[in-house]
């Protein structure tokens, strides 16, 4: 199993399970050797205790190489390189990327929070767009609240077997309108053997007890996550590049919490973009401009190569996303706030 899986599946055991938890007999036990669970629960029909296996669909190590362009006009294109790495054990079978602000097509934009029907059709359409190899499926449906998209590829179901195997590689895309965040993507690994607990819906995800953890287990924390670039800011029209680098800087922040920036630093970056968005409030083009190309120093001297886009980014390999590099901010969100600053001295360039 990767050391990287091996890691989360220990913090998970000693954060949720402990070696055992139990409750009138039923248990939850990791089997360090082969990876897998061993439950114990208590069958509602005759009362009785029964076993089965459950093997998580995290048994493979990714990396997600993260690509976004302008292209003529508007449109910025999102490529995603998905990397199984040599040691995985399971093939990868589908990466999710949830939430994402908008899609592009030569199709009509799909609203948000429209009700069911035609809709999920549309979507389907739209999908049919994205950057998709044979023989993966793209889909779009919305996220949970209908206010964001959910979008993303999967090997094609009907093969019934199959997937990313380790040591290789695939890349997908699609285009939107709007700017690039950052979002923690979702990737699961094919599974043949694994049991669940028949009638496992009934179970009470917040008993506190063998159901939440039931539920925390098999669906809450059954996926490898990496950091992804997506569409998250939306790009004012007509265009205001105050009111843009308000957003920017308003996504910039949460970054924090995901621990790809320090908080230090991020201050530093804020005084520039405050400075650069004031100046435009007042149409003081020049001293704007001054102001962003100070972000861009920043952001240079943490990464010279920062636009190198064939070298890694050290947190897509880091679940945790703790370590980057200085300790100030992670490549990828240097990266995103870089193209995020060009973009506004462009589209102010074409005024």
């Amino acid at each position: 199993m990767p050391s990287i899986t091996k890691l989360l599946l220990a913090l998970f055991l000693s954060s949720f399970l402990g070696s055992t938890f139990a409750l009138d007999g039923e248990s939850i036990v990791f089997n360090p050797t082969t990876g897998n669970y061993l439950i114990t629960y208590l069958d509602s029909t005759d009362d009785t205790l029964r076993q089965i296996t459950f093997i998580p669909a995290t048994k493979f190590n990714p990396t997600l190489k993260n690509t976004f362009k302008q292209e003529v006009g508007v449109l910025i294109h999102y490529g995603y390189t998905l990397t199984s790495g040599r040691e995985s054990q399971q093939d990868i079978v589908s990466l999710i990327l949830d939430p994402v602000s908008s899609v592009a097509s030569s199709l009509p934009d799909i609203p948000l929070n429209a009700p069911p029907g035609k809709i999920m059709n549309d979507m389907d359409e739209v999908a049919n767009y994205f950057d998709t190899p044979v023989p993966w499926d793209a889909f779009m449906a919305y996220s949970r609240g209908q206010m964001a998209f959910r979008v993303g590829w999967g090997w094609d179901y009907k093969l019934k077997t199959g997937g990313l195997t380790p040591g290789s590689k695939v890349v997908f895309g699609f285009k939107s309108r709007d700017l690039p965040g950052i979002i923690k993507a979702e990737m699961y690994g094919h599974v043949a053997d694994s049991q669940n607990i028949p009638g496992d819906e009934s179970l009470d995800a917040e008993d506190g007890g063998f159901g939440q953890q039931y539920t925390e287990l098999v669906t809450k924390n059954n996926f490898v996550r990496r950091h992804a670039a997506v569409p998250t800011i939306a790009v004012p029209s007509p265009f205001d590049p105050a009111v843009t680098l308000e957003r920017i800087q308003a996504n910039m922040h949460t970054w924090i919490g995901m621990k790809l920036l320090d908080a230090t630093f991020s201050s530093q970056l804020d005084r520039s973009l405050t400075a650069a968005a004031n100046a435009y409030r007042h149409n003081q083009k020049k001293e704007g401009k001054e102001h962003l190309q100070a972000v861009r120093l920043l952001l240079k001297k943490a990464y010279a190569d920062l636009e190198n886009e064939d070298i890694v980014d050290e947190e897509t390999r880091n679940n945790q996303g703790a370590q980057f590099k200085n300790g100030i901010i992670a490549r990828l969100a240097a990266r995103v706030l870089d193209f995020n600053v060009k973009y506004v001295l462009k589209r102010l360039d074409e005024k």
